[in-house]
Parts: structure tokens; sequence; C-alpha cells
């Protein structure tokens, strides 16, 4: 596992191996600095050719309108695009994400705008994401 980017707000992993990511955001974020992150990643992912996904969101409390359009208008697509084939998302239980892993899940599942082999689950653990993303 190799550390490819960490600073106060997130850490990303990189496991070549197992052809994953793994990213923990740290604390809340929104606007330019949970974009600017989410390119990051985008980016990682198309570098490597990763085909596995797992963002650890619990501590995002929320995702606001702007940046959800943003998610389900460019960086689905994009992931749709790539070599990913399974992308999990940790969150919390209750949490007000879950609305917005409802809007992801039915962009990713909307096959009029491209077919991608990509599946989308969330978790409330790390552990049955990570079975999940990688069978063994």
């Amino acid at each position: 596992m190799i550390i490819a980017e960490e600073d106060q707000l997130y850490t990303v992993q990189v496991d070549l191996e197992q052809s994953l990511l793994q990213v923990r955001f740290k604390q809340h974020l929104e606007g330019s600095a949970l974009r600017e992150r989410l390119l990051t990643i985008k980016n990682l992912i198309n570098t490597y050719k990763l085909r596995h996904l797992l963002k650890d969101v619990r501590e995002i409390y929320f995702i606001k309108l702007e940046d959800a359009n943003w998610l389900a208008e460019n960086f689905i697509p994009d992931l749709k695009k790539s070599k990913l084939l399974r992308y999990a998302r940790i969150e919390k239980e209750g949490s007000l994400l879950q609305l917005n892993s409802i809007q992801l899940q039915s962009k990713i599942r909307d096959e009029s705008l491209m077919y991608s082999p990509l599946q989308f689950e969330t978790f409330v653990e790390a552990e049955s994401a990570l079975h999940w993303l990688i069978p063994r």
C-alpha cells in the first residue's frame, strides 16, 4: 500500500496488487476543497487504471446541492469511462449522505448515458466494503 496523497483533510492510498484506491476523508469538505480532492482521486484511478475504489466519507456530514450536481454531472461520468469496476462508499448510518448515494447509484446505473460495468454500493463498515470490493 502506497500513500499517494495526504493532508489534514484526507488520505489516499494505492494498492497496485489489488488494483485498489482507498480514500479516507478526515473532516467535512465541500465546494472547491471537495472537488479538488475528487479530481485527484479520478486522476489516480486513470493513471494506475485501478478497478476498485473505497471511499470512507463518514466525516462528511452532507453534500450541498451544487456539489451533488457536480458529482453526478462530472465525477460519475468520468468514473464510468475509467477501468473502475466497483466503487464502495463507507457512510455513517442514518447520514444525510444516503440521499446523495441514491442519486449516484441512479446515475451509475443509467445506461442511456453510457454503458459501464461500474457497480456502486454503500456500507457502514470497512470490512464489509472491502469484502464486497475484492471478493476472495
